[in-house]
Parts: structure tokens; sequence; C-alpha cells
């Protein structure tokens, strides 16, 4: 079972909702994954994966296993808690998905929701994940924010367990730029490397000395 590069895709979460516990009784071939962060990335990558294997009609995916494996048919199933396994639908399009019921009487729930993710943006600048779960939230919350916390540079300027820097040197603010686009976020916190931080507050924001007293202060405004 050899480990394989992770693919793109965004039909994961249809398939989620519509999969069933267990895995098939005859797959096919069987894959490793990378470590995924979610069920939702875990299934992502099986579904991309099976959208380049011919005759692969359904999948078995395990996140807690890192399995991920394809097969013509599942008439048969073999009973496995760590395991989900379903259909292979809408290859390679973009799903937008709500897995919770409407609220009582229609609309959004008039709640408040502030979502903060924080971290380096790496060379892949890849934060497709992060825009799915703000859409979700935005279609169900009356108001949904995001706010980020980033670096300057793309990757970190410490050492890797390897001796190697790996791209430190590399200036993030292309992909801020991008980000900035995609998420529209209510706040935008660049640190620098060496320490010192540079605060970017959306109009009617207040700026905060750390990310999390930001999050609070312009969650409590909005």
């Amino acid at each position: 079972m050899a480990e394989q590069p992770a693919p793109a895709h965004h039909g994961g979460a249809r398939w989620i909702a519509t999969s069933s516990g267990g895995a098939c009784a005859f797959a096919g071939a069987s894959h490793r994954m990378p470590s995924p962060h979610s069920w939702l990335s875990a299934v992502d990558w099986c579904l991309a994966l099976a959208a380049r294997t011919p005759g692969c009609k359904y999948v078995s995916v395990s996140r807690f296993k890192r399995h991920c494996s394809c097969s013509g048919s599942c008439e048969a199933t073999t009973p496995n808690a760590t395991f989900r396994h379903g259909r292979v639908t809408g290859r390679g399009v973009r799903v937008d998905w709500d897995p919770l019921p409407p609220p009582p009487g229609g609309g959004k729930i008039p709640a408040r929701v502030a979502l903060q993710v924080s971290g380096h943006l790496r060379t892949s600048c890849a934060f497709g994940a992060v825009e799915r779960h703000l859409s979700a939230c935005r279609r169900r919350f009356r108001t949904c924010s995001v706010f980020v916390h980033t670096w300057s540079s793309l990757e970190p300027a410490t050492l890797h367990w390897s001796g190697a820097r790996r791209g430190a040197d590399r200036s993030s603010a292309a992909c801020v730029t991008r980000l900035r686009a995609a998420l529209e976020p209510a706040a935008l916190l660049i640190e620098e490397q060496n320490g010192t931080a540079v605060w970017r507050a959306a109009a009617g924001r207040a700026a905060a000395g750390s990310a999390v007293a930001a999050t609070v202060a312009a969650a409590r405004a909005a």
C-alpha cells in the first residue's frame, strides 16, 4: 500500500452526506493517503484518486487508518467503525453543502460566529478548505467572520528537522493578496519572523495586540 501524493478535489462534502458506515467487502487497489486534517480532506483526497482510476465506482475511506480503496461494485460490506463507503459522484465539481438542517422557520440563525485561522501559508498557498467552511458558515448564520493570523514568510524561519530552512526567505505578500480577495477577512494579522507584528484591520473593526484579543473584540463589535 504505497503512499500517494495528495491530489485536489471538492466533492467530499456531498459524498460524506450520502455515504454509509463500513467498507466495501471486495475493494480493489488500496492507497495510503498523507495524514488528513479532517474527514473532508480525507474524502476529497480519495475521490480525486478515484476520478483518475478506471472502473472506480465506489470508494472506502478511513481517516484514522489513512486508507482509500476503489472498487467497481459494493454489493457486500464489512462492518468497521473507522470506515465509510459510498458511490463516487460529482467528480471534479465544487460542491456547496450544508450538513445541518435549516433552522425553524427558514432564514439564518441569528448568531455571530468567528472563525480563526493561524499559521504559515506555505509555498502551496492553498486555503480551499477554509473557503468551504466559511461559505457554509455564512449560509447558516446571520454573521460569520474569519480572522487570519499569518507570517511575512511563506515557510517558517525555524530549522526543519532535516536541517533545511524550507523557503523561509520567500515573502507571503502575493499569497496574502489572494487570501484577502477570497476570504474577505474581518481582520488580518501579519507577523514578522523577528517577533514584530503589523496589524491590519478592516474598517469598523478594533485593532488589538494579539490575534486572540482581536478576534474577541471584533466578534463583540459585529
